[in-house]
């Protein structure tokens, strides 16, 4: 089988249907369909049931909730596919998504295959197409070309870090989606996703847009929420296990990517419901962390870039900045 397709299910019972046909409409039928009942309270798992009931390509898991790594991590134990597909459960694939991956990797047998996306609204569409140019990237072209933002440069540029437009050669995908921290609730693609990258032998970018991300004004990435501060730490000592520091300049990326993540959790806490008195105090403490106070002083940026103005305002404990960055946001 070449493809396994893997959809996390929580919540996403508007958008299932959608989500799920698109799959089952591809014009490549070499492929199964993971759907993973993450413990959804609404009846995204009776939707889920429904189609595995009427087409034999569909598998169904039923979870207690776990969180989106859990969700993966059980999709991926079952998997058969040679190559892995992450779909989220609110978006859709273009009816020949599978069927353009599939022709490159028959021609080329990348490790990982990667398109352009759009940008979902409600009326529109936004095309966002790869970075990278168009080909086959070998092992050295990608230690050229990919390695000096795989994480993150100085002007805050860096390898796209989602999960989904992607394809991973199975054996690959599930090595690195297994060792993922649960948790790590934002920014789990990127634990997968660079590690793969850093791994793989051969990649191939495909310069046309078939994922549709919707902008969900209800997900997860778009909520005002408040962010873990923990979690920058353990998705940089995640990256510091599976990439090999002492190559490049990856532990300087690594010291950048933990400053910029560790702004946005800051800035979040803004939106606790405390007294702005007691967020502070819960930065500052934040900001004694021995591994963050190395990073920040290790960290390098471009003059004037946004990781420079975030690197000063957590240095400077520049609470007034930092809250109306997240008020603007």
């Amino acid at each position: 089988m070449k493809f396994s397709v893997i959809v996390p299910v929580y919540k996403v019972e508007r958008f299932l249907r959608q989500c799920a046909e698109s799959v089952l409409n591809q014009t490549c039928g070499d492929f199964e369909l993971i759907l993973v009942d993450d413990g959804s309270p609404d009846k995204s798992g009776e939707i889920c049931d429904e189609y595995a009931a009427k087409d034999a390509r569909v598998k169904v898991i039923h979870k207690t909730n776990g969180g989106l790594v859990s969700a993966r991590k059980a999709g991926g134990a079952v998997a058969v596919g040679e190559y892995v597909v992450c779909l989220d459960g609110d978006d859709y694939i273009a009816p020949n998504f599978l069927e353009t991956f599939a022709k490159v990797i028959d021609e080329y047998s990348p490790d990982i295959c990667l398109c352009g996306f759009y940008k979902a609204y409600s009326e529109n569409n936004v095309k966002c197409l790869p970075f990278e140019n168009r080909g086959l990237y070998d092992k050295e072209t990608i230690e050229k070309r990919i390695y000096p933002y795989l994480i993150e440069n100085k002007n805050g540029r860096y390898f796209s870090s989602s999960i989904w437009a992607k394809a991973f050669r199975r054996k690959i995908y599930t090595k690195y989606q297994t060792g993922v921290d649960p948790r790590i609730k934002i920014g789990e693609d990127q634990c997968v996703v660079k590690p793969c990258v850093f791994r793989a032998e051969s990649l191939y970018v495909i310069d046309e847009c078939l994922y549709y991300y919707r902008q969900n004004d209800e997900s997860m990435t778009k909520s005002k929420g408040v962010f873990d501060l923990s979690v920058p730490k353990l998705i940089a000592n995640r990256f510091e296990k599976e990439i090999d520091v002492s190559l490049f300049d990856f532990q300087a990326q690594i010291y950048r990517h933990a400053v910029h993540d560790l702004f946005n959790a800051v800035a979040s806490q803004f939106n606790a419901k405390r007294s702005e008195k007691e967020i502070k105090q819960i930065i500052r403490q934040t900001l004694n962390d021995e591994y963050y106070k190395k990073a920040l002083k290790e960290s390098r940026f471009a003059f004037l870039s946004k990781g420079w103005l975030a690197c000063k305002a957590l240095k400077n404990k520049l609470f007034f900045l930092i809250k109306a960055y997240n008020d603007r946001r």
